[in-house]
């Protein structure tokens, strides 16, 4: 791959995110890592790249290695305000809808920066708002897509009726009046509450 990217002539910026998993990657006895294969392509300019890490495995696993921090120059990038995190989301929501088949308002928007922000405390912005969109709106997907729990119970009971006919005609105790009102009027209900979600 790196040989095919050295072709371009610098037509083509790789991008890896999680840059701190090449130090060490595929190295096995007496092979070289992915980042030492990185390092002459870089170094001869053959390669373009762009890497993205945390500042903490940034400091751990590329600071380490000083060859391979030669090559790159550090570009700081802050965590967006939940100002900027809401004009984000407002960017990426047509995505969401499209995938989840839903309707996100912009209230949703705010709230999810807001409220992300101020109780997810092990993750940054815009991600940790991105995910709740995500979850927000798969959820929603799973519950127009999932039969109502009456809905469920009616068809659960049904059944159990319908097994119960069985047994009683087995056993010639069927009272078949009784038991066909009994269907009807469940089907009924079955079919309004149908009609009701």
């Amino acid at each position: 791959m790196l040989n095919d990217l050295a072709k371009q002539e610098g037509n083509v910026i790789l991008f890896i995110d999680e840059l701190h998993t090449m130090v060490g990657a595929g190295k096995a006895d007496g092979a070289m890592d992915a980042g030492n294969m990185l390092k002459p392509a870089l170094a001869r300019g053959e390669l373009h790249c762009v890497g993205a890490t945390t500042l903490d495995e940034y400091r751990q696993y590329i600071e380490k290695d000083a060859a391979l921090e030669r090559r790159f120059q550090k570009v700081f990038v802050a965590e967006p305000s939940v100002e900027d995190t809401i004009a984000i989301l407002r960017g990426l929501k047509e995505r969401y809808e499209l995938h989840h088949h839903v309707q996100i308002t912009d209230p949703a928007i705010v709230a999810a920066a807001t409220l992300s922000h101020r109780y997810i405390a092990d993750r940054q912005l815009p991600d940790k708002a991105i995910d709740l969109i995500d979850e927000a709106a798969s959820s929603i997907r799973m519950q127009i897509d999932s039969k109502p729990e009456e809905l469920d119970r009616l068809d659960r009971r049904i059944i159990q009726l319908k097994l119960e006919q069985q047994a009683l005609k087995k056993r010639g105790l069927m009272r078949p009046a009784r038991n066909a009102w009994i269907c009807s009027t469940r089907s009924w209900t079955r079919k309004s509450a149908s009609i009701q979600s």
